[in-house]
């Protein structure tokens, strides 16, 4: 799915996005010839999850361990 798909079916924003990636909470997707990146369905489900350890109060250097 496309950067756009991703962010509304996770509900977190751009820049959210980059930052878990960054941090290598979430898979790099894979660049497209036509220069769009494409994720997988996984990286939803586990924006939730960690949307959801940072609620409980995780900070994200101890959820990358987790995950």
């Amino acid at each position: 799915m496309r950067t756009s798909d991703l962010i509304r079916h996770a509900g977190v924003t751009r820049k959210t996005l980059r930052l878990y990636e960054e941090k290598e909470l979430i898979a790099p997707p894979r660049s497209l010839d036509n220069g769009y990146r494409e994720y997988d369905r996984e990286a939803v489900e586990r924006i939730h999850t960690i949307r959801l350890l940072q609620t409980i109060g995780f900070s994200l250097a101890e959820i990358r361990k987790m995950i």
